[in-house]
């Protein structure tokens, strides 16, 4: 696919320039976790959401973005970069489900609107994950645009790290149109695990 620089919304930064690399179907490594993927995806390189972080699309991030995270580690952002003009919420390793649920709901609010997005969280639950107990939620938001947005963020913790992938997409036709696709990702996502020091 050839590669075109974007104006990306939603999860980056305004002004940041994307490219795309395509995820042809069947067993794929990202990082330390392997999936598969059913469909076609393009890959986006985007250092914006942090070194651990993956960003897949199929559409274009307006439309659906699917974030794998291999490891977030204490005292870091759920995603993205702190900077002077950027401060974010921070995962601690001794969080709750319910804890990281809120300061990846701030996060998300952080990017999507600048802390002005209405965002709302439900149904959190336990789920395996990566044949670990995790959980799961689900959010809504209503972008800028008007567009209105559904997401879905699946977990586990392991030595002191978060793993998740997460999924939103706008709720007409896009969010419906991939939901199984990701639920097989999320259900059939295997890893080995870094050989790291818990913390």
């Amino acid at each position: 696919m050839k590669a075109l620089p974007v104006l990306v919304l939603g999860l980056i930064l305004a002004g940041c320039n994307a490219y795309y690399e395509l995820i042809k179907p069947g067993q794929v490594q990202v990082k330390y976790m392997t999936v598969s993927p059913g469909v076609a995806w393009n890959k986006e390189r985007l250092p914006e959401l942090g070194e651990n972080v993956d960003s897949w699309t199929v559409d274009g991030v307006l439309l659906n973005q699917l974030i794998f995270s291999n490891g977030v580690e204490d005292g870091q952002p759920v995603f993205g970069q702190v900077s002077p003009g950027n401060t974010l919420p921070v995962f601690k390793s001794d969080m709750l489900p319910n804890e990281i649920m809120e300061i990846t709901a701030a996060t998300l609010n952080r990017y999507l609107g600048g802390g002005e997005v209405l965002l709302t969280t439900s149904d959190l639950k336990p789920m395996t994950f990566l044949e670990k107990p995790g959980f799961e939620f689900t959010f809504y938001y209503q972008a800028r645009s008007g567009l209105a947005h559904r997401g879905i963020f699946t977990g586990t913790l392991k030595d002191g790290r978060l793993y998740f992938i997460m999924f939103r997409a706008a709720e007409l036709h896009y969010f419906e149109k991939y939901e199984n696709e990701v639920r097989d990702i999320i259900q059939t996502a295997r890893i080995e695990w870094p050989k790291l020091q818990p913390y």
